[in-house]
């Protein structure tokens, strides 16, 4: 092999393996001619993963940890001696990072190292009560209080988290709650002084531990956070896992859904209360998310509209209309399916970090659409029947408008995290704010108009007369005169155009399904002797 020149470039630590390098570029050279299009070397022990991981690819720095010296002071690290005499101030401090080190998740892998997963929590609780206790009887030691609360708050968390996630006890939310309340006492009192650079107490970290461990190339030192984000991590953790387990307690789904909206906007939202919510709510039967439709927005059990589609199409088989009988019913079915899995998508999607909840929506928001439009045609088939049942005609009638109000508030956390993630150019931002304007307006339209439609009617004209009269003091006296145009005065005209407008949104599956649905009934009729032929077309279907 030729040596090339030395090597210009110094360091200021000694590279394993020196910096007299030789070239064997042509040994490369002749490997990759042998080799075909497709084809990977590889060796044992060391995979695709491992070489990318000594470099520094796609453009991340945080990938480049090959080349990244040892620090003079990483070898002076002493290994720590549990049996060291400490102070209370000293074991305080050591807490304190240690909740900091809890928080980094720099590394969600333990590299074969045992974390004491055989010990047994018990053991671990009646250590923390033998501490607590000899606290307790130390009055006179100095900072005692500043270690019993510590002592105490490491209790109640192992307590708290010493369930399964997917459980809820009232002695769990009890524990959360005290940790919380000690947490407070902790931030409003003394904090420990750092050690001496000679304290034992220094030990009990090392930031090059990564570097010890069992992997192929070496990890850049650890960075713990200062004290004071490391409580604000624990407190949002704690705040975040009591709101969700008071809610699994006694909440709704429509519960569920205002807070997973409000911590969809939280910034500060961690992966532990994110991974807690999503493992309570896989644990709900499947109808859960069914129930956030029709029990709390509808309101109905979520069967009713199967129960509506079963006699509709027990009615069309004895009328002989077998294979519309069985589309409606299926369709039905197949409705209530797809509307559960967009639902539990779109909760899911909540509960994820804001890009991906973005990134999730977009995906879905055709899909919803397309139920959107088969409920519509659903409803009208199985309204049309049963106009005489009361509830039948508003839950079909609702039911379609329930689903619109849930795309347009898809819409609209779609855009407006946009807004957050700073993905728009300000020049965008003009058409932007009018379409959430407008997508706002009509989703606060649609239920109003649900309810208008479904309410005991009256005459148009007898409402507007009410409405002027409620709102007399918009209309300008005779004295009274502005050249600006009063945009909150009550406009009647407007809000019956609105309603026309979303009526329409039904009047294109009318036409086709009623030719449907008309000779069907009228086929059942006849053969049930409830009216005779006169009268009636004898054209085929394929006429109508």
């Amino acid at each position: 092999m030729n040596t090339p020149p030395a090597n210009p470039l110094t360091f200021g630590n000694t590279i394993p393996g020196g910096d007299n390098f030789n070239d064997v570029t042509h040994l490369i050279d002749m490997a990759s001619d042998a080799m075909q299009t497709g084809q990977l070397l590889a060796m044992g022990h060391f995979t695709l993963l491992d070489a990318m991981n000594a470099i520094e690819v796609i453009m991340d720095p945080r990938m480049d940890n090959g080349v990244t010296l040892p620090n003079e002071n990483e070898s002076k690290t002493s290994s720590f001696d549990p049996q060291a005499p400490l102070s209370p101030e000293e074991i305080s401090w050591i807490l304190d990072r240690a909740i900091a080190a809890e928080g980094e998740d720099f590394h969600a892998e333990k590299f074969e190292v045992g974390l004491c997963e055989g010990l047994q929590t018990n053991k671990v609780l009646e250590s923390l009560d033998s501490a607590e206790q000899r606290l307790n009887e130390r009055t006179g030691l100095p900072n005692r209080d500043m270690l019993l609360l510590r002592v105490q708050l490491r209790k109640s968390l192992v307590r708290a988290f010493s369930s399964q996630p997917d459980s809820i006890s009232p002695a769990q939310l009890f524990h959360l709650r005290s940790a919380r309340s000690l947490l407070d006492d902790i931030i409003a009192s003394p904090s420990p002084s750092e050690p001496v650079a000679t304290s034992p107490a220094r030990a009990a970290f090392d930031p090059a531990i990564c570097r010890k461990l069992v992997v192929v190339t070496p990890l850049k030192p650890i960075e713990l956070s200062n004290q004071g984000q490391a409580w604000t991590i624990l407190r949002n953790e704690l705040d975040g896992l009591i709101g969700v387990y008071e809610i699994a307690e006694q909440g709704t789904s429509a519960d569920w859904m205002t807070l997973l909206l409000l911590l969809s906007r939280c910034r500060h939202q961690t992966a532990l209360v994110r991974n807690t919510t999503t493992i309570l709510m896989k644990s709900w039967p499947p109808q859960w998310t069914l129930d956030l439709v029709y029990r709390h927005t509808v309101p109905i059990q979520h069967d009713y509209i199967v129960s509506l589609a079963s006699s509709l199409s027990q009615h069309m088989l004895v009328g002989g209309a077998a294979h519309d009988s069985h589309l409606l019913l299926n369709g039905v079915m197949d409705l209530q399916r797809r509307l559960q899995e967009v639902l539990d998508h779109f909760l899911l999607s909540l509960n994820q970090n804001r890009p991906r909840t973005r990134r999730n929506f977009a995906k879905v928001l055709s899909a919803w659409h397309k139920i959107e439009a088969d409920a519509t045609q659903l409803m009208i088939t199985i309204r049309a029947p049963m106009q005489h049942i009361r509830l039948a005609a508003q839950v079909t009638y609702r039911l379609p408008l329930v689903i619109h109000h849930f795309r347009l508030a898809i819409i609209t956390e779609y855009v407006m995290a946009g807004f957050e993630l700073e993905l728009y150019e300000t020049s965008e931002w003009p058409f932007l704010y009018w379409y959430v304007a407008v997508i706002l307006g009509e989703q606060m339209l649609v239920p109003l108009i649900g309810t208008a439609a479904l309410t005991p009617h009256l005459d148009s004209d007898r409402q507007r007369r009410n409405m002027m009269k409620r709102f007399d003091w918009s209309i300008p006296s005779a004295s009274e005169s502005s050249v600006l145009e009063d945009s909150g005065r009550p406009d009647w005209n407007a809000y019956e155009t609105a309603v026309a407008r979303l009526k329409g949104r039904e009047v294109c599956f009318d036409i086709y399904l009623a030719r449907k649905l008309v000779l069907s009934l009228l086929t059942f009729r006849m053969k049930n002797g409830e009216v005779g032929k006169q009268g009636y077309s004898s054209q085929p279907e394929s006429a109508l």
